[in-house]
């Protein structure tokens, strides 16, 4: 590593500096964690909706589909046909053969049992701490819920 005449490389002063990074990252997911833990046991159903719409609302959105000349399509027709037109641009032709494949008997699941019990256990394997799903969701909200939706979620899994 280069260094300048005022410059010097300090590995006991970088190490400190990680450490003080990890630390703030735990204090801020911290802080994250209590928030949502406290809108969740207050009760104010009023301020649990405000928590999630603002989770859900920061998400990206799609702001439309544009043909190739950039003019905007409002259609449905025309912009399934605008999908349809790019991925066909982008794809190989099939050469229509099929690859064999040995298949020699090979398991297969006709069924899943799932009761309210797997879906519990399920739920209480959930990082609390970690960051919303693609639902916008957080997980403390599935375990605040859990016996409520244990059953429907068993029933829709059958």
């Amino acid at each position: 590593m280069a260094q300048t005449k005022n410059q010097s490389y300090n590995s006991a002063t970088h190490m400190r500096y990680r450490e003080c990074v990890q630390e703030w990252r735990r204090n801020v997911e911290k802080q994250e964690v209590e928030a949502e833990e406290h809108i969740v046991g207050s009760n104010d159903l009023g301020a649990f909706y405000r928590f999630v719409n603002k989770r859900v609302s920061n998400r990206s959105k799609i702001v439309g589909v544009k043909d190739p000349s950039g003019v905007v399509l409002t259609e449905d027709k025309a912009i399934a046909n605008a999908f349809s037109d790019y991925f066909a641009s982008v794809t190989v032709p099939s050469n229509k053969r099929v690859p064999d494949f040995p298949i020699h008997n090979v398991p297969q699941l006709n069924s899943i049992d799932v009761d309210k019990q797997d879906v519990l256990n399920a739920i209480k394997k959930l990082k609390c701490n970690l960051s919303a799903g693609p639902d916008g969701l957080p997980p403390l909200l599935f375990r605040r819920v859990k016996n409520g939706i244990a059953f429907p979620l068993a029933l829709m899994f059958k």
